[in-house]
């Protein structure tokens, strides 16, 4: 699989952070689309298909588990959520969900390759 048709789709509530790795991932060919409105996050999941979706500052489980309801009939989506501590790491992970830190953006994008190569093998 080429890196240049991955779709990457990420939701979070600080926008800095959505704009930092906006252009991490831009950088490194991926299509990407960014947003803070949960609204327009479903909407998306729904309507596109995305390789992956990330989910930063998420309150723990909510989002997470409805998103990830939404996209079960969507088999090559992968669902990944990005935390910045251990407890966040522990409760998503019993969860099921695959976790990334997401203090580093270039190590957040790497992970997500790692994750989506990985996928498509």
């Amino acid at each position: 699989m080429n890196a240049h048709s991955f779709r990457v789709l990420i939701f979070g509530r600080d926008q800095d952070a959505l704009l930092t790795l906006q252009h991490v991932f831009k950088n490194a060919g991926l299509d990407i689309t960014i947003t803070w409105d949960e609204a327009d996050t479903r909407k998306w999941a729904r309507t596109m298909q995305f390789d992956v979706s990330l989910l930063c500052d998420c309150p723990p489980g909510l989002m997470a588990e409805s998103l990830r309801h939404e996209l079960g009939n969507k088999p090559r989506c992968q669902l990944i959520v990005l935390v910045a501590s251990r407890g966040e790491i522990e409760h998503f992970g019993r969860l099921g969900f695959a976790v990334i830190d997401k203090r580093d953006p270039v190590r957040v994008l790497e992970q997500v390759q790692q994750c989506t190569y990985a996928a498509a093998a």
